[in-house]
């Protein structure tokens, strides 16, 4: 709720030297002093803009990354207390964290918790979060570490959303959905090489893309480097395929 207060009228000598009688109203946030209500009220600085913002995608993104942040920077002996969101909004980092949040909702990134740990872990300096080569290889490594059976899980869920907002049969996926979609969806790590190398009807897809698209896809998952981990988990990737096939996929 947006502070703002009107002061008081009184005629107290100790009170009229520290109140502005001909500008009575004052907005908590930034103290800035105003002659009418209505000129208060419709009065935006910095400060009530950041509280009026924090429940948006992107300040909640850069809240939660803040957050992370300075837990990371705490030594281990120390017990670890949360950044509230009215020390993130005073911050002299908050532009830099709501910036970052605002190109994780435009480049549409999936795990952000994920990342910003993956970042944390490899001492990225946080101005240099935004970036997408480096998200990029962080959904490569996340791909070659992840389970077959999380890999395939995720999957799924992604193509029965598009199944549902399509109004395809999602069996069908490999054979009806737009390319650069799918491209995009490989690339954002949603549809994982579990599922694109271990389902037959996947081939006809592969088959329709051209040269610059299947350049992409073997940037993010290498079918020769493919190959050999699913050569290693063979059991797993024989019951992912005998699993989609027998689903019709």
């Amino acid at each position: 709720m947006t502070k703002l207060s009107k002061k008081s009228g009184t005629k107290s000598k100790s009170l009229s030297k520290s109140i502005d009688l001909n500008r009575p109203y004052i907005c908590e946030w930034c103290q800035k002093n105003f002659a009418r209500e209505t000129t208060l009220v419709s009065h935006t600085c910095e400060p009530r803009r950041r509280w009026e913002a924090q429940h948006t995608r992107p300040v909640q993104i850069g809240f939660d990354a803040y957050q992370r942040f300075y837990e990371d920077l705490s030594p281990s002996h120390v017990k670890r207390c949360s950044k509230s969101y009215l020390e993130f909004a005073a911050s002299q980092n908050y532009t830099s964290f709501v910036g970052f949040g605002h190109w994780a909702v435009e480049q549409n990134v999936q795990e952000v918790e994920q990342y910003v740990m993956y970042l944390l872990k490899n001492q990225v300096v946080f101005t240099h979060w935004a970036d997408r080569i480096r998200y990029e290889q962080f959904i490569t490594e996340t791909l070659i570490s992840e389970s077959p059976e999380a890999g395939l899980s995720r999957s799924l869920k992604q193509i029965t959303q598009w199944s549902e907002e399509t109004g395809h049969d999602w069996q069908r996926f490999w054979l009806e959905v737009n390319s650069n979609i799918a491209v995009g969806w490989i690339v954002e790590g949603r549809i994982s090489p579990w599922m694109l190398y271990n389902c037959d009807t996947a081939v006809s897809f592969l088959e329709r893309l051209n040269s610059e698209q299947l350049q992409i896809i073997q940037k993010i998952a290498p079918v020769r480097e493919w190959k050999t981990r699913i050569l290693k988990n063979r059991r797993q990737a024989d019951m992912i395929k005998q699993t989609l096939a027998e689903a019709g996929m």
